[in-house]
């Protein structure tokens, strides 16, 4: 029995609390936030979960100018629901607000997959190529992780040379070794039309044994012009590789892109790019690298986004025998589940042909790579809104007809991530 009334009296205060929320929503709207801010907590006494009364509460922060307090409601309620739209834009647009882009980013990306009016669309693609090309920012990514495989010892404990098999040294063999790993992109807009720009990236894994560290940073310039639904660029810079507590590499490097919008909710980018690589210690190495791109990023729905590509390289090399063409196919898909879970997995595959044979192998080597890789965001534990732990694993599996570089490799850790 005293169930029954308690569903009766919800039952007739759904109507009017559905009342009060419109009468909530007018006073906000009009500007009485002082008024609405009353109405709501009293409101909230009565439903405290309700997801109006908590976007309303979002948007009463923003007009008291607590961006935080709302970003943090915003992530709340895609957390329980991502097809939220309505929320997902105005988090997006709060994010950018604060400068925090490359999480803006993700969620106007995202935002494409909904069926939202055309001039929606284009405000959210036009917030794309802005902070994409015409806006300061950076992108962070640092965990901890445990590296199955850090020196690509190959599986195999018998390599064959001129025909005959010999046995490799205990110490040649995969040891396990956890590692820093850091992954850093950013880049600074410049001049009143905000074309010209500076840019970065830095990729690096410390291990315990610094023979195993390897480093990599470019550095560069570059100009873009934007068009009604194309941008096209190009910048050119140095770049520098270390390993083994050397210089690997350097030298410098050019790349022309383009980027835009398709269908709505396919976003294109197109690259061609070359580096010079200059190897002190391996001169025979030294040579060019050229790769041919396409990206892509199809939002299929609100909390769905399809992100297939493909590139064609070919790297030239002193000595032919480590001169190769290769071809490579990647499919990757993000998707938010409750509670606050961002997942994201990626697959691809690359076929690598080598110029000319190898006398101590006495074949032409062939390879061919297949890599998986997993990150899951916990977006519910995030620090302070700035950044959001995350799981991630990775799988790296080289086939070679040539022993010595069929190796395999595993990648599991923790970390932060400013993406979510």
């Amino acid at each position: 029995m005293g169930c029954l009334l308690a569903c009766a009296l919800l039952l007739a205060a759904a109507p009017a609390l559905e009342e009060e929320i419109e009468r909530a929503t007018r006073l906000l709207e009009s500007g009485a936030v002082a008024e609405t801010k009353a109405l709501l907590a009293e409101l909230e006494a009565l439903a405290p979960r309700d997801r109006q009364l908590r976007f309303l509460k979002a948007h009463v922060a923003l007009r008291e100018d607590e961006r935080d307090r709302a970003i943090a409601l915003f992530r709340e309620l895609l957390s329980e629901d991502p097809a939220l739209i309505r929320v997902r834009l105005d988090l997006a647009r709060t994010l950018y607000e604060k400068g925090d882009l490359d999480a803006a980013t993700y969620h106007f990306e995202l935002a494409l997959g909904a069926d939202i009016p055309d001039p929606v669309r284009r405000n959210v693609q036009a917030y794309l190529d802005r902070m994409r090309h015409a806006e300061t920012y950076l992108s962070l990514h640092i965990g901890v992780a445990r590296d199955s495989n850090p020196s690509l010892a190959p599986r195999s404990n018998t390599i064959y040379l001129f025909g005959l098999p010999f046995e490799l040294a205990p110490s040649a063999q995969p040891e396990p070794a956890w590692a820093l790993v850091v992954n850093a992109v950013g880049k600074i807009a410049l001049g009143a039309d905000r074309r010209p720009y500076l840019v970065a990236t830095f990729d690096t894994r410390e291990y315990r044994d610094a023979s195993l560290n390897h480093r990599f940073g470019q550095i560069g310039a570059g100009y873009s012009i934007p068009l009604e639904r194309w941008r096209l660029g190009a910048e050119a810079g140095w770049h520098e590789a270390h390993f083994r507590k050397q210089n690997l590499a350097e030298g410098p490097w050019a790349r022309m892109y383009a980027w835009g919008n398709v269908g709505g909710n396919v976003l294109l980018s197109p690259s061609l790019q070359r580096r010079w690589n200059d190897y002190p210690t391996y001169a025979y190495l030294s040579g060019t690298q050229d790769v041919a791109a396409l990206d892509a990023t199809v939002a299929a729905l609100p909390s769905l986004a399809f992100i297939p590509g493909i590139a064609v390289g070919r790297t030239s090399a002193v000595d032919p025998v480590f001169g190769f063409r290769s071809v490579e196919l990647r499919f990757g898909v993000r998707t938010e589940l409750p509670p606050g879970l961002i997942v994201g997995a990626r697959l691809a595959s690359a076929e690598s042909r080598y110029d000319a044979e190898d006398p101590l192998f006495q074949t032409t080597r062939r390879d061919r790579q297949r890599r998986f890789e997993l990150e899951i965001v916990l977006r519910t534990f995030s620090v302070r809104g700035v950044v959001a732990p995350t799981l991630f694993f990775s799988r790296i599996r080289n086939d070679s007809n040539v022993s010595l570089y069929a190796s395999e490799r595993h990648l599991a850790g923790i970390g932060l991530t400013t993406r979510f």
